[in-house]
Formats: structure tokens, C-alpha cells, sequence
């Protein structure tokens, strides 16, 4: 009885939980194809799935007409769910950038003039003029249907509460609880026991109902029921089972992500929260002790914001290639090798700055002494460009080195903010020797080890011991012993891929950015964007700032043994944990760096590349022992090519400077709903990197980063953007800068008397 059954049985309860999914077709393509903001969409299949107790029951709609009909309806019965006890909580996958726009659009079409949509009052926004809070939207649904939404980060990340005819309707979007796939949640469901293979996501051709002409609105509601009369048996099945598998994600989330909350807001709001075990931890991550929150906002130093200041020392992680093979076929024997858990690594072996320790600042180039041999301590410095040139670049005799260095560290228009692990690295790859150095400010921390150490080890056991058919012992996630004995104890799929979930999860969770974009509807209804007008509650970005600079110096141990002519000849390519490299110097690495199975160790990935190509960062190809066409290809999928050629053929024909690959693009159109539709990428190669921080490497950074403003669509760009360029590798928030008061803010010192009395007391 579908969605009647599901109203009967909740009736008196607080809850009903739906679960919902939408087909929509494309018409006035041909417009569209001139311009993609003309492509035209509606909507012809409305799936509404619930709980039965067993099953997902599931009842498809042709529109959000036909529903709201039949809710609407069936809430005039005596044995449904009533407007005064039950919220309504609808469950969409990926739904604040896709299915929300077609909802807000339908229902905006099926109410008419009897609904208002208004920006919700939210306590993070900066500014809450002409928004409505929860109890105004209440009180006001009395008179007429109301709709509350939210749009941060990008303008089409919609978030929608909606009060229709006095019932409550929530949105929730699965994606955010889950960062998943509908197709990888239902194999994880699957595996688990919990739908069958016939439950599974099936193919589905989505522009089969597609018309190249436009039409009136009207003619396409007709048209859209015509194609929902015409659904095969196949297609219904595709229909039926997203829902089924989205309604079972929720109702065995808990089993598919064990420990995990969905009630939680993200998903790493979960991974963060199965670390906090522990008061260090806690202070560790989020800045917190007990009921006290220090915020780096709160402070200053260097005429600077403290968290300002912070900020300028955390960089991601290292991509590069060699210039000199940009766009060249090598061939010449070579291998991969990658890392261990880079991440989770750092967070247990090493200790993470904790307390300051010390602090100064001056107003020239001052001299201070350094120790990078005790790793109780951690240091942060603040050197000029120039002095950084003379004083350590014009030292490296590698070009690759002084090219590593420039681009990683190009983040700041006049200084160089480098770490302690910075220098250890420049020592130990080029035998250049720091006792002191020439800084404008430096901060330096007391260590602790991390306090979740026992949540990374447990968690790398898991993720070890379900590979292995027999049992391990491990003392540590580096000390182990694979024994004779046959492993009795086996994790699920669900336990062994929420390890290592957890374990590469957390490192960047605390560098979340402070502030994002905030789009709110004005009093003519037209959306405006409030730059970094939504305000993120504030985390220890200082973790994250160790933890990538510790990476960083990891990536290149390999590299120690080698000359630094060898570094230059043999280098080709490293992406945050892994590195390729010429053969022939494979003989000189250390042996003791390797270990298959040991958290930090290094595995060799592929043993032999007959041919390798690079083309620009997180673009290459390289040809197998078994001359297979591995492709790595960011931001283009992979069926765009064809690996049914030669790597010789391939690079010519696919993969080559100004190559066209055709892939598919969603853009939100003039109609306000997304369309989804075929377009072209030009495939660039890389430019040469610089050797010194200069003017013009600094003018030319100016150049890339107006030149993605200019482009940057907020209402078609991805909310998480982050450019790599030959002049460095910036986020958005490089594009978008914001910087805190320094005005009634306290000075650094009470930020010292404030740690050290929490040091004080953990002993």
C-alpha cells in the first residue's frame, strides 16, 4: 500500500522517515548546447520508499504533484499521522546539489502564491537581516506554506525545511552522513547481508526520455507523465532499488559504519568524534579542556591575528613533477613506491606541538639560535623571501630541491613561513647544516604524543589483520609478527573499510576553513553571495600544520640516500604518499625504509613501468610490466579514454597537451534546477617551476589567483576547490581570504600563562 501503509503506521509517533529519489530528463537541448544555462529539466519519477520493519516499501510517483496529492489526502483520514505530533524527515542521497533544486521548483509550482520561501536564521551567519528563525516559521505557517533554506559554501548546496500545510518536512541529505556512493553503499549493504544481489544499483540509460526541443512548463509536466506511463520493468527496478538501498543505509548505518551516529551532521563530525576518547585528545584537536575553548582568535602576535598567523603555516599535501619529463615519454625503467598510512603515521609515532614553549618577534631579519634534534620541540618561522633566497635556496645544489621548496611554501606575499620540519628536510636531502638562522617571528611548542594513539593502532590492526588469512600479532601498528595460526577472528568489510576510513580521515578535519561563502535570497528574491559570511566553529589548525609538514619530510625521506644530481635525474612524479622514480638508482634507497605491512613503511607499488608520462599535476599515464595503461586523471573519469591502443598510440591520440576529452558536467540553469550535460576538457601540460621567490614569480601568482576569481562560478563551481598551478597549490581560501580583527584582541602572552597553567595541571 506504499506510502497510505506508511502513514497509518506512524500514526502518533514523532517521526515518519521517507525515504525519496527523482529521474528527470533534459529538453531544449538544442539551446542548450549553444548555451548550458538554457538546458531545461522536469521531473517524471517521484520514489517514495519506508520501513516497513523488514523491507524498504517503495511506491513510485510520477511527479511531486502526485505525492503531495496523495499525502495531502490521506492526512485527512482518522488513522494517519496528524500535522500536530509527527515531523516528517525525507532522506535524499546528494540531494542539497541535486534533488532539493527539483523539489524547491515543484513545489514551488504545485502551492503557487499560498508559499513563501524565506533565508534561515542561522547562529554561525555574520549577519542574519532578513532571515526567519524555526519558531517565526511556525507561527507564520499558519497564514501560509513555508519554505526555509540554507546555502552555504556554494549557492546550489540547497538545505530545505519546509512547512506545508502545517506538517513539518526536514531534508536530509544521505551524502552528508556517509561521503559514499549509492552504488558502493549498496555493495557495503550487500556484503553485510542486508539486501540481496537483486537489490543492488542497476544501469539505467538517463536520456532516454531526452528532447532536443523546448516546450512550455505545462507541456513538459504532460510530457514527463507520458514518460512515466512508459517505464519499463528494468527501469523500475533501477528506481526502486536506490531506495531501497538509500533506506537501508540509514536503517544499518550503524552496521555498515560501526560506532558512527547518524544523527551526527557529517560524516567528519563521526570520524572526528571516535578519536576523542580523552581530555589530550580533545585538546589536541579541538582546543578544548573541559568546559574552557581556546580560540587562536582570540590573540595576536606579529601585528597579525593569532589564528591568521597559524594559518599561513598550513599547507596540504605535496603534488610535483619533474620539469624537465613534462610532457615526455620515458622510456627508461621505472618504479613506484608509496607510504603506509602517510597521515595516521605522523599521528602515532610522532609528538604534536602542544603548549608554547617560547615566542618572539622583531622588526629586521634577527638571528636565532635552532635545535632540530630534539623532537620534544616544534618550531614555526617567519623568514623574509629575500633572506630565505640568499641563505638557503642559493645553498641546494638541486634544482628539483629549490623548485620543491618555492612552490610548496609560495603562499604569502612577503614571507616564507617554513617549520623545524622544513629545515630537517633541507638537512638531511642536501647536507646543509642549521644552527641558526634569520627570522621575523618565530613560535615554538612544547610536544605531547597524541592522545588517541590507541584509536589509530586498533584501527591499523583491523585494517591489517583483514587482509591476512592468518593471525597477527601487533605490539604496535610497526611491531608485528605474522604467525602460522589461522586468523579465527575475521572482520566484516563494513569494520576493515571504516578503518581506514577513520585513519586517513582525521588529519585535515581540524584545518577546516574558518569561514565559507554564505548565499541568501534578497527582498526581490534574487540570491547574493555574503563572502565568507558563514563562520565555522574553530578547531586546532595547528594540528594539522605538524601533521602535513611531518608528511612532507616522510614523502622525501626515500630520497636521503641519493645525490642530489640523482635527485634531479631520477625524480618524475610524488603525490602526497607516493613517489616514482627512475630504477636505477632502486639499489640506493635504504632497505630499512620497506616493510609491506608496517604503519610509516614504504611498499613498492609497481616494480617495473616499461614507460611513463607526465603531463601536469595529478595528469600522467605509465605503461605496466603486463603493458597495461594505468591513467591517473583528476577531475576527468576514466572512460573518457581509450586504453585499447599502444601507450604510444594512447599518449598521441588521448592524453597530450590541448587533447579534447568529452565527459559529462551539471550547471545550475536559468530554470533553477540542475541539468546535467555533455562537455568538453583540454587536457594542459605543466609549466617549469621557479628556483627563488621573486617579483614576478609573486606577480605571476597574483595573475592565477585573479584569474580564478574571475572564473569562479559560485553557482556551477564544486564547494571544495583547490587549484594546482606551477606557482603553487592554493584552496579557496586563498581565493577568498578572510582575516580576523587584531582590535581588542590579547596579546600572546596570556595564550603562554594559559597553556602553561593546562600543562600545569595534566601533571
Amino acid at each position: 500500500m506504499g506510502l497510505l501503509e506508511a502513514m497509518q503506521k506512524h500514526k502518533g509517533q514523532k517521526h515518519m522517515y521517507l525515504y525519496w529519489d527523482i529521474e528527470t530528463l533534459n529538453y531544449n537541448k538544442i539551446a542548450g548546447r549553444q548555451k548550458p544555462t538554457k538546458y531545461k529539466n522536469v521531473t517524471y519519477s517521484v520514489a517514495i520508499g519506508w520501513y516497513d520493519g523488514q523491507h524498504i516499501d517503495v511506491e513510485v510517483f510520477p511527479s511531486f504533484k502526485a505525492f503531495y496529492q496523495s499525502f495531502f489526502d490521506y492526512a485527512k483520514r482518522r488513522d494517519t499521522i496528524t500535522k500536530s505530533k509527527t515531523t516528517i524527515n525525507m532522506i535524499a542521497h546528494n540531494c542539497n546539489k541535486y534533488d532539493n533544486h527539483f523539489l524547491l521548483h515543484d513545489t514551488q509550482h504545485f502551492f503557487g502564491d499560498d508559499m513563501i520561501i524565506e533565508n534561515l536564521y542561522m547562529k554561525s551567519a555574520d549577519d542574519n537581516s532578513n532571515t526567519i528563525n524555526i519558531n517565526e516559521a511556525k507561527l507564520l505557517s499558519k497564514e501560509t506554506n513555508v519554505i526555509l533554506e540554507k546555502r552555504v559554501k556554494s549557492s546550489i548546496n540547497l538545505d530545505l525545511m519546509m512547512y506545508l500545510k502545517g506538517f513539518k518536512f526536514n531534508i536530509i541529505d544521505n551524502f552528508m552522513k556517509t561521503n559514499t556512493s549509492i552504488a558502493t553503499l549498496g555493495k557495503k549493504l550487500k556484503d553485510g547481508g542486508y539486501i540481496s544481489e537483486d537489490e543492488l544499483k542497476t544501469d539505467f540509460q538517463y536520456d532516454v526520455f531526452d528532447v532536443e526541443h523546448d516546450m512550455t512548463e505545462d507541456r513538459a509536466y504532460e510530457y514527463a507523465y507520458e514518460c512515466f506511463k512508459q517505464l519499463t520493468e528494468s527501469q523500475m527496478t533501477y528506481i526502486r532499488n536506490d531506495v531501497i538501498i538509500l533506506g537501508m543505509c540509514h536503517i544499518h548505518y550503524s552496521d555498515i559504519f560501526p560506532n558512527f551516529d547518524y544523527s551526527a551532521m557529517t560524516f567528519s563530525v563521526n570520524i572526528m568524534k571516535s578519536y576523542i576518547n580523552n581530555e589530550t585528545t580533545r585538546l589536541q584537536l579541538l582546543n578544548q579542556k573541559g568546559k574552557q575553548k581556546i580560540s587562536y582568535t582570540d590573540f595576536t602576535f606579529f601585528d597579525m591575528n593569532f589564528y591568521d598567523f597559524i594559518k599561513g603555516f598550513y599547507r596540504g599535501g605535496l603534488n610535483m613533477y619533474n620539469s624537465r619529463y613534462v610532457d615526455k615519454i620515458i622510456n627508461e625503467e621505472c618504479f613506484s613506491i608509496d607510504i603506509n598510512s602517510s597521515y595516521p603515521y605522523v599521528m602515532y609515532h610522532e609528538k604534536l606541538p602542544m603548549y608554547i614553549y617560547d615566542f618572539d618577534e622583531y622588526e629586521q631579519p634577527t638571528t636565532i639560535h635552532i635545535d632540530l634534534t630534539n623532537k620534544d620541540y616544534f618550531s614555526l618561522y617567519k623568514m623574509d623571501k629575500v633572506t630565505f633566497n640568499r641563505t638557503i635556496l642559493r645553498n641546494i645544489e638541486s634544482d628539483l630541491i629549490k623548485q620543491c621548496l618555492v612552490k610548496y611554501y609560495n603562499n604569502d606575499k612577503k614571507f616564507v613561513n617554513i617549520n623545524t620540519n622544513t629545515l630537517r628536510m633541507i638537512q638531511d636531502l642536501t647536507g646543509l647544516t642549521f644552527d641558526k638562522i634569520n627570522v621575523f617571528a618565530f613560535v615554538c611548542y612544547e610536544c605531547e604524543y597524541f592522545g588517541a594513539r590507541d584509536i589509530i593502532h586498533h584501527n591499523y590492526f583491523i585494517k591489517t589483520q583483514g587482509k591476512l588469512n592468518k593471525k597477527i600479532i601487533m605490539d604496535s601498528p610497526y611491531n608485528y609478527k605474522i604467525t602460522d595460526e589461522v586468523n579465527t577472528h575475521t572482520y566484516s568489510q563494513e569494520e576493515i573499510m571504516l578503518s581506514k576510513v577513520v585513519l586517513n580521515g582525521l588529519y585535515g578535519i581540524p584545518a577546516l576553513r574558518s569561514h565559507f561563502n554564505l548565499f541568501r535570497r534578497d527582498e526581490d528574491g534574487f540570491l547574493v553571495n555574503h563572502e565568507n559570511g558563514y563562520k565555522n566553529s574553530e578547531r586546532n589548525l595547528l594540528f594539522s600544520t605538524f601533521v602535513t609538514s611531518q608528511a612532507l619530510y616522510n614523502l622525501l625521506e626515500p630520497l636521503q640516500s641519493l645525490t642530489q644530481y640523482e635527485i634531479d635525474e631520477c625524480f618524475i612524479y610524488c603525490d602526497t604518499d607516493s613517489l616514482y622514480l627512475k630504477s636505477k638508482i632502486k639499489h640506493k634507497i635504504n632497505d630499512e625504509l620497506f616493510d609491506p605491512i608496517a604503519l610509516g613503511k614504504w611498499d613498492i607499488e609497481n616494480h617495473v613501468i616499461k614507460k611513463m608520462y607526465v603531463l601536469n599535476h595529478k595528469k600522467y599515464a605509465y605503461q605496466k610490466e603486463d603493458n597495461t595503461i594505468k591513467i591517473a586523471s583528476a577531475g576527468i573519469p576514466l572512460d573518457a579514454f581509450n586504453k585499447n591502443q599502444s601507450f604510444e598510440e594512447f599518449i598521441k591520440n588521448d592524453f597530450h597537451h590541448k587533447a579534447i576529452v568529452y565527459n559529462n558536467k551539471s550547471i545550475y540553469n536559468e530554470q533553477k534546477t540542475i541539468s546535467i550535460y555533455p562537455s568538453k576538457t583540454y587536457i594542459e601540460k605543466g609549466t617549469p617551476y621557479d628556483f627563488y621567490f621573486t617579483k614576478e614569480l609573486e606577480d605571476r601568482k597574483e595573475d592565477v589567483l585573479k584569474q580564478a576569481r574571475r572564473e569562479y562560478d559560485d553557482v556551477n563551481d564544486d564547494d571544495i576547490l583547490y587549484i594546482e598551478s606551477d606557482v603553487g597549490a592554493f584552496s579557496f581560501s586563498d581565493l577568498f581570504p578572510y582575516q580576523f580583527e587584531i582590535k581588542n584582541k590579547c596579546d600572546i602572552n596570556i595564550l603562554y600563562m594559559v597553556h602553561q597553567d593546562i600543562k600545569n595541571d595534566a601533571t
